[in-house]
């Protein structure tokens, strides 16, 4: 990854992604998106996220997935 990169993480609210990795991108200044399709965010990629986003279900979200990215 190069520095200021954009991680787009889409899940289920499961994950093996080490905190390591995660301080790994903190310091290289990337940005962790954070989809969660489900009910509830896995705790350690949200408190790691430039900004998270819990979607009941991809098929009716998709609009909001595709806003969401847009950096306002």
């Amino acid at each position: 990854l190069e520095s200021s990169s954009d991680v787009i993480f889409v899940t289920d609210g499961e994950s093996d992604v080490s905190e390591r990795y995660l301080e790994e991108l903190k310091s290289m200044s990337a940005r962790l998106w954070l989809y969660t399709i489900g009910s509830r965010h896995n705790y350690t990629l949200n408190q790691y996220a430039h900004r998270s986003f819990l979607l009941s279900s991809l098929g009716s979200s998709m609009k909001d997935l595709s806003e969401s990215i847009k950096d306002k």
